[in-house]
């Protein structure tokens, strides 16, 4: 009997321990703004359009599957094409985006940019990773 209260107690704290926080306390979690001011601001970033001129090249077929382009005689502008640019005030960093990026990866390299602090930069897929918001975050904030 003497065995089994020291072992009980040892396999009560051990669960208890092992079981996540979450797991034992579902209690919501409630925060409220006594006045709607913040206290610090991260650094800021600028999305513009820029409207850049083009000119047509000629394309000529020079195999079954292969072709060539070929710079135009005339040095006449075609058009202009729109093109989203972040920039970063504070720096020389910027970064140019076709007008045929993905909405959601582009709202979402300006998030994670704009939390971490970091300027987007090529690969995208490095960035996303080095600039993930669970390095910001204390462990205990569900962020994903």
């Amino acid at each position: 009997m003497k065995v089994y209260i020291p072992l009980g107690i040892i396999l009560i704290a051990f669960l208890y321990c092992s079981v996540p926080k979450n797991v034992l306390d579902d209690t919501p979690r409630v925060r409220s703004f006594k006045e709607w001011k913040a206290d610090y601001f991260h650094h800021p970033i600028e999305v513009k359009i820029g409207w850049y001129p083009y000119e047509e090249e000629e394309i000529i077929k020079t195999g079954k599957h292969q072709y060539s382009i070929q710079k135009s005689d005339s040095s006449e502008i075609a058009g202009k094409m729109p093109v989203i640019i972040l920039t970063y005030p504070d720096s020389t960093q910027s970064i140019y985006f076709g007008m045929d990026i993905d909405n959601e990866l582009l709202g979402r390299l300006i998030k994670q940019s704009l939390m971490t602090q970091k300027p987007v930069t090529e690969p995208l897929a490095a960035f996303l990773e080095d600039a993930d918001c669970s390095t910001c975050h204390p462990a205990e904030i569900e962020i994903k």
